[in-house]
């Protein structure tokens, strides 16, 4: 995707001297750029740098190649319910290798086949226990919208600068490698014209997503 090198850059642009304040956050618009969740974690670290009284620069100084899409995920349902393309659960039931039913709260289920998720009503779908729901279950569940995020692959030479808030450099790396971004859209219904953000960078949080189902982590 030819938007994949803009989102990288401005989210590095954007976190580098950031001290996890909701202030420089808010100024920064850091959410505009970034998915709750995995602005939480940055969040965090960036506090702790902080209070450690250091901070971060990332700089990308290049990009070797252009961005290559390694995986579309589609999650289908109700927009109250969906509110990323990495929702966690306990597994209930494991059909295939490819195939699992997973607990989103109470009352609805989530059933992924390969890349594609459905937020199904556990009363509509009485038969999960022993067999995945039914076609014609997982299609009323895409009338109520979705959100669509690409995982993206891009050759970087990236510059990183740890400083102390004075200015003094404590480390300083410049690395050429692979970077993997999750690019994923708002809840939409019919145009696919919304936003996207940045969901996860490298697996961070895919990683413990699948860990948590018992599969090997992506980058492995």
């Amino acid at each position: 995707m030819e938007g994949t090198p803009i989102a990288v850059e401005s989210v590095f642009d954007r976190l580098s001297g950031w001290d996890g304040s909701a202030a420089q956050e808010e100024e920064r618009g850091l959410d505009a750029v970034l998915s709750p969740t995995l602005l939480d974690r940055f969040r965090h670290s960036h506090k702790e740098l902080s209070e450690a009284g250091l901070e971060v620069e990332l700089t990308v100084e290049k990009f070797n190649a252009d961005a290559v899409v390694k995986d579309i995920w589609l999650t289908m349902g109700p927009s109250r319910l969906i509110t990323s393309t990495l929702m966690s659960g306990p597994v209930l039931r494991r059909y295939s290798p490819l195939k699992l039913t997973k607990r989103l709260t109470d009352d609805y289920l989530l059933y992924r086949e390969a890349t594609f998720e459905y937020i199904l009503a556990r009363s509509a779908v009485p038969e999960w226990e022993s067999s995945p729901p039914a076609l014609k279950t997982r299609l009323e569940g895409r009338k109520k919208g979705q959100r669509v995020a690409f995982d993206m692959m891009v050759d970087v030479t990236l510059r990183v600068v740890l400083k102390t808030k004075s200015g003094e450099v404590v480390k300083r790396k410049k690395m050429k490698r692979p970077l993997n971004v999750r690019l994923e859209t708002d809840h939409f219904k019919e145009l696919f014209d919304v936003p996207m953000r940045v969901a996860d960078i490298d697996y961070a949080l895919q990683s413990e997503r699948v860990a948590s189902e018992g599969r090997p982590s992506p980058d492995e």
